[in-house]
């Protein structure tokens, strides 16, 4: 159950990003706050889909909206055991959070 998620999750991910003021039409506004904070770098590094959750305007109640849709990578076989693999090796997870503390490292400068 745990491998079936983890490749679901490998396959196509999204985030779900609240923002108090949208209304689900500036979106040259939304890109700008995005890319002001971080955000985009960070879905873009890591290929995530985003949702923005808004207050409607035209009924009561929160609104969700696809932003950008998440890249569904090809997943062969092959490929999903080498992943569950590299995902349950210590060296590899080690590896990874070096890499995502150096990549943190070098967007703040």
């Amino acid at each position: 159950m745990q491998a079936a998620s983890f490749l679901r999750y490998f396959n196509a991910s999204y985030l779900c990003f609240y923002d108090s003021t949208y209304t689900g039409k500036d979106f040259d506004s939304l890109f700008w706050k995005l890319e002001q904070n971080g955000m985009n770098f960070w879905l873009e590094r890591f290929r995530i889909g985003l949702i923005i959750s808004f207050r409607s305007t035209y009924r009561s109640g929160y609104s969700f909206q696809l932003v950008r849709p998440a890249p569904v990578l090809p997943l062969l076989p092959a490929q999903a055991a080498a992943t569950i693999e590299r995902y349950y090796s210590n060296s590899s997870k080690e590896e990874m959070k070096k890499k995502f503390r150096e990549s943190v490292t070098q967007h703040i400068r």
